[in-house]
C-alpha cells in the first residue's frame, strides 16, 4: 500500500486501523484487506475510496458463491469503469447482484462474470446497469452460463451500434464480422 498511495503516513498508519476492523468485519486477513485497497489505489482511487472499494468488494466476495478475491475485484472493477460509476456507487452494486442472485436463477458471481465481459460494451449503447442484470438474467434463464451470456451481449451491442467484432470460427482462429 505505502508502495502505490500518495497518502500522508499519518492517513496509512490510521488507515491500518480500519482495515484491522474490516478484517474482522468480513472475515478476512488484515492483509487480503491491504492488499485489495492498495489494488483499487492502482487504480488510481484515493485512500478513501479504496478502502471504501475494498470493503464492497470483500463484501461482494463473501456474498457470492465460490468467489475469491481476484475474481469479485475483477468484477467490481468491470462493472463500475465499465458502467463509469462513482466509487460511492460500489455498495449499489453489490447489493443488486445479490438481490438478483438470491431471487433469480443466476448467481451473484454469474452476475459479476457476465457484466466483467459486456458493461463498457451496454453502457456505449445506452443501458444502464440496471437494464444490464435484467437481460443478463432473463437470458441466463435459458443458456446457464453467465461466461456465455455476457459475451453475447457484449457482441450484440457492438454489432447493433456497427463495430467490428473479433470472434472465434468452430476451429477457434480468429475472424472478424462486421
Amino acid at each position: 500500500l505505502r508502495k502505490v498511495t500518495d497518502a500522508p503516513m499519518s492517513q496509512i498508519s490510521a488507515y491500518y486501523d480500519e482495515a484491522a476492523e474490516s478484517a474482522k468485519k468480513y472475515g478476512q486477513t488484515i492483509s487480503d484487506v491491504i492488499k485489495n485497497t492498495a489494488d483499487w489505489q492502482r487504480l488510481g482511487y484515493n485512500l478513501k475510496d479504496a478502502k471504501q472499494l475494498s470493503d464492497m468488494t470483500t463484501l461482494y466476495q463473501n456474498v457470492g458463491d465460490n468467489m475469491t478475491q481476484e475474481s469479485a475485484s475483477s468484477s467490481m472493477v468491470s462493472t463500475l469503469q465499465g458502467f463509469q460509476l462513482a466509487a460511492d456507487q460500489a455498495e449499489h452494486i453489490v447489493n443488486a447482484f445479490n438481490e438478483v442472485g438470491n431471487n433469480f436463477a443466476i448467481g451473484s458471481d454469474g452476475i459479476g462474470e457476465a457484466l466483467k465481459r459486456s458493461a463498457s460494451s451496454m453502457y456505449a449503447a445506452g443501458n444502464t446497469m440496471e437494464q444490464t442484470i435484467g437481460l443478463v438474467t432473463a437470458a441466463n434463464e435459458v443458456v446457464q452460463d453467465p461466461d456465455v451470456v455476457g459475451t453475447a451481449f457484449k457482441t450484440i451491442s457492438m454489432r447493433i451500434r456497427g463495430k467490428i467484432v473479433p470472434i472465434y470460427n468452430e476451429n477457434y482462429s480468429l475472424c472478424y464480422a462486421s
